[in-house]
């Protein structure tokens, strides 16, 4: 906790894998996802972070003899307890929400998710000073922000391969690449990533490493580097768009964190 803490409070994001009880299902690569501590010591949401997998089946974290249901989660934010968005704050502001999840958690109401992330992301604004980005591709700290800027990439990239006559199918939220692209018998998987950073090195997952790996020649990653702002909107002609072939070899990769089998 106090290592994810620190890792969020500069920028750079903590990924893990998180335990989801007996929930096998519900969870998409792509969802929002909050921290909710329990307790008598303070309850309240001390993360927020994005789900990057399925939700699979490994070894149980206290017992080899037996498994446990995960999901990898990339937190954007995690705080200490006492910098926590109160339990009493959400359930005034949000009382048809259950905020008593059992150890497979609770799904956010639809009609409540964008006010939820609205009202922690002006916690953090108003209690925290804001994370300081640290190179590569300079996380940001508001999902909102940081949501706008994947979503222009994409868009970008998938209009790249419209405007020379693919047909592209958006897949960001149900496969480990962003879009499909297909020209008669020609196959095409696209990755996009924004930053506000040089680009000079760009967040990838394992399943996205993975996918290119096992589909060489087949891929393509599309980086838009240097966004700006116009507004609350992102600046069209802003920064640089490159597309390249997606072949990451294991020695241009850099280990963020690792799974470890104890003996």
């Amino acid at each position: 906790m106090a290592e994810a803490i620190v890792s969020t409070a500069s920028g750079v994001p903590w990924t893990e894998s998180w335990s989801t009880g007996g929930r096998r299902q519900g969870i998409e690569p792509g969802d929002r996802v909050y921290l909710l501590r329990q307790g008598t010591a303070g309850r309240g949401i001390v993360g927020s972070g994005i789900a990057i997998s399925h939700i699979e089946s490994d070894q149980h974290w206290a017992d080899s003899s037996k498994t446990a249901n995960y999901v990898d989660v990339e937190w954007d934010r995690v705080v200490a307890a006492g910098d926590r968005l109160d339990i009493e704050d959400l359930k005034a502001a949000f009382p048809e929400q259950n905020w008593r999840p059992q150890s497979s958690g609770n799904q956010v109401r639809p009609e409540v998710s964008a006010a939820v992330d609205q009202l922690w992301s002006e916690h953090i604004a108003q209690t925290l000073p804001p994370a300081a980005p640290r190179g590569g591709q300079g996380h940001q700290t508001l999902t909102a922000i940081r949501i706008k800027i994947e979503m222009a990439a994409q868009n970008r990239l998938m209009a790249h391969f419209e405007s020379e006559g693919w047909t592209v199918e958006d897949t960001h939220l149900t496969h480990p690449y962003d879009a499909k692209a297909t020209r008669g018998r020609e196959v095409c998987y696209l990755e996009a990533k924004g930053t506000q950073s040089n680009g000079a090195t760009v967040i990838v997952t394992k399943g996205e490493v993975d996918h290119a790996r096992n589909n060489p020649g087949r891929c393509v990653i599309g980086i838009w580097s240097g966004i700006t702002f116009d507004g609350d909107d992102v600046d069209e002609l802003s920064g640089d768009f490159r597309v390249m072939p997606f072949e990451p070899r294991y020695e241009e990769l850099t280990a963020k964190t690792f799974d470890w089998t104890t003996p």
